[in-house]
């Protein structure tokens, strides 16, 4: 099975789990239009209307006036996983506040303090301080991108040999 193949199943399945709710309640209003039918013997398309104007609603007070899902519209609650290269408000937050700066001072650490044995393992600390100038210089793109660069071998979702 290709990758391209895979990646469009999981992202439909996502998809479709997200919608579960709403095709919930359009089963539930089609399963409340028949049963209050037959008790009401009122026409359907009466009780259909009421259903509609019911949770509609309700959902615009809900929305609009208690202001329930505010939260949730700023603050991602549900990641996509299919969407690997974008960079979410939280992950943004912390490679600015917290994996930035620390690597920085890291890399001050290792550079510009003088450790005793130096001579010793300065191959191993050079070798180092480049890595984590590679890192930084990465975490500065995907910052300024809100993208991140994902690199050949870090794709979670290629295929496997």
């Amino acid at each position: 099975m290709s990758k391209s193949l895979k990646l469009r199943a999981a992202e439909f399945l996502f998809r479709w789990n997200l919608s579960a709710s709403i095709i919930s309640i359009m089963f539930s209003a089609l399963a409340f239009i028949g049963i209050f039918a037959l008790v009401f013997a009122a026409p359907w398309y009466v009780l259909l209307l009421t259903v509609v104007a019911i949770v509609f609603g309700t959902g615009f007070v809900l929305d609009r006036g208690v202001r329930i899902w505010e939260a949730q519209a700023l603050v991602g609650t549900i990641r996509n996983p299919w969407l690997v290269d974008r960079l979410y408000s939280k992950e943004l937050l912390m490679l600015k506040t917290s994996t930035l700066p620390q690597l920085e001072a890291l890399r001050f650490l290792l550079t510009l303090m003088p450790f005793s044995l130096e001579p010793k393992h300065a191959n191993t600390r050079n070798g180092l301080v480049l890595r984590i100038d590679q890192n930084i210089s990465r975490i500065k793109q995907s910052i300024s991108d809100k993208k991140w660069t994902i690199e050949p071998g870090e794709d979670v979702y290629a295929e496997e040999a």
